[in-house]
């Protein structure tokens, strides 16, 4: 399998840079300090509250999409059936189709 990522150490200032391999462009960058003594990287409180604000709001706009694609699926019979009634209707009284 091929890797999209890879992450690199900077020889300078030791932070570790991650970039994209198709493109080249650096994603993220983070410095020595923002990690712990066993390698892992720190996360602040303010980090976290906007990890779980973005997989609240992805929730969120699934559910509206749900919801809407049910109600338009609730409402397609009678969408169609009134579609076949006006062609129906142009068809007896001769009006050319319209394209």
């Amino acid at each position: 399998m091929e890797r999209k990522q890879f992450e690199i150490a900077c020889p300078c200032c030791k932070s570790r840079i991650l970039v994209d391999v198709g493109t080249g462009q650096v994603l993220r960058t983070r410095k020595p300090e923002e990690y712990d003594a066993s390698g892992s990287p720190q996360v602040s409180r303010e980090g976290w509250d906007q990890a779980l604000g973005r997989v609240q709001g992805r929730q969120e706009q699934a559910k509206g999409k749900l919801d809407a694609a049910l109600d338009r699926e609730k409402h397609r019979e009678a969408d169609l059936e009134d579609l076949f009634k006006k062609a129906r209707k142009r068809a007896e009284e001769g009006e050319p189709e319209q394209p």
